[in-house]
C-alpha cells in the first residue's frame, strides 16, 4: 500500500506515530494499548482525533474494531499477512497449508492463510486477504516457533507439527493429497523422534498410521523407529486412509487402515516432488 505524503500530516501527527511504532515495532496495535497510558494525555490529549487523521492518510489501517496495523507493513515483505493473522486472535499460528507453502512443501498458492488457535473467531478478509481461524484443542496448540517478517514477529508451526496437523485435518492442507505430498517433500528435513514426539501428543492415532504406512510404501528408510512405535500402539481399529474421500477399497491388517487410495495413485502424488 503507497503512502499518502500530503502538507496536512502535522508536526504532532508524525510525532504519535513515530511514539507509537516505537513502542509497538511488531506493527499492530489496540487503541485500549493507547487508552491507558498516561504519557498519551500528557502529550496528545486529542489522540483519537489523531488517529483518525493518520487513518485518513494510510500512515495506519484498522484491522478490525480497535485493532490498527502499520501501512508501510502491509507492502514491506511477504509474510505480513501472516503478522496480520496471528495479531487478530492469541495464542495462535500460521498453520496447515499456509505453513506448508511457507516451507516450500506444496506448490499451491493458498487463497487463504490458515490460523490454528484454541478460540473461536469468525473467519474474515482484510485487505483482500482471507483469514481462517481452525479452533483446536488446547492440547493440540503445540509445536510453534517464532519467524520474523521485517521487523515484525509471528508464529508459525514448526516443520514437524505442520505434517502431523495436515494429516490431522487434511482439509485445511488443501485435501489429502497436498498432505502426501508435504510429506513426501519434507521428510529429509524432519526430525523424526520430534515427529514421533508431536505424533503421539496430539490424541489421534489414526494420523501415527497413516504417515507410517506412507513412509513405508515410499520406502524411507529415516522413518523405520516412526514405524516401529506405531506397531506397537496399534489397536483393533480400522481408520480411512484419506477422510476426505468416499470409505470403499482394501484393508490392510499391518497397519489397520482402509485403503480408499491406490497404492499407484499414492506413488504418483510423489512423482515429480525432487
Amino acid at each position: 500500500m503507497a503512502q499518502i505524503y500530503t502538507n496536512t500530516t502535522t508536526a504532532r501527527e508524525m510525532d504519535l506515530l513515530k511514539w507509537i511504532k516505537e513502542t509497538f515495532p511488531e506493527g499492530v496495535f489496540r487503541t485500549q494499548d493507547l487508552r491507558f497510558r498516561p504519557e498519551i494525555y500528557q502529550r496528545w490529549r486529542d489522540w483519537p482525533m489523531i488517529l483518525y487523521r493518520l487513518r485518513k492518510k494510510e500512515w495506519i489501517v484498522l484491522l478490525e474494531k480497535g485493532k490498527y496495523v502499520f501501512g508501510d507493513l502491509l507492502s514491506s515483505q511477504a509474510g505480513d499477512s501472516f503478522v496480520i493473522g496471528t495479531r487478530l486472535i492469541s495464542p495462535s499460528a500460521i498453520a496447515y497449508q499456509s505453513a506448508l507453502n511457507h516451507y516450500g512443501w506444496t506448490e499451491q498458492i493458498p487463497n487463504v492463510v490458515f490460523v490454528q488457535t484454541i478460540k473461536q473467531k469468525t473467519s474474515k478478509e482484510i485487505l483482500n486477504v482471507r483469514y481462517k481461524f481452525i479452533k483446536v484443542r488446547a492440547q493440540k496448540f503445540y509445536g510453534v516457533r517464532d519467524e520474523w517478517s521485517g521487523p515484525a514477529r509471528y508464529k508459525i508451526t514448526e516443520p514437524e507439527k505442520t505434517i502431523i496437523d495436515c494429516f490431522d485435518l487434511p482439509q485445511y492442507a488443501g485435501g489429502f493429497v497436498e498432505a502426501v505430498k508435504g510429506l513426501y517433500a519434507a521428510h529429509r528435513d524432519l526430525d523424526n523422534e520430534k515427529l514421533w514426539h508431536y505424533a503421539a501428543s496430539i490424541g489421534n492415532q489414526t494420523v501415527m498410521k497413516r504417515i507410517a504406512y506412507l513412509s513405508e510404501l515410499y520406502d524411507l528408510e529415516s522413518f523405520v523407529k516412526f514405524r516401529e512405535k506405531v506397531l506397537a500402539r496399534l489397536t483393533k481399529t480400522y481408520s480411512t486412509l484419506d477422510p476426505l474421500s468416499h470409505p470403499t477399497g482394501k484393508r490392510t491388517y499391518r497397519w489397520k487402515l482402509l485403503l480408499n487410495v491406490s497404492d499407484q495413485a499414492l506413488l504418483n502424488m510423489a512423482e515429480g516432488i525432487y
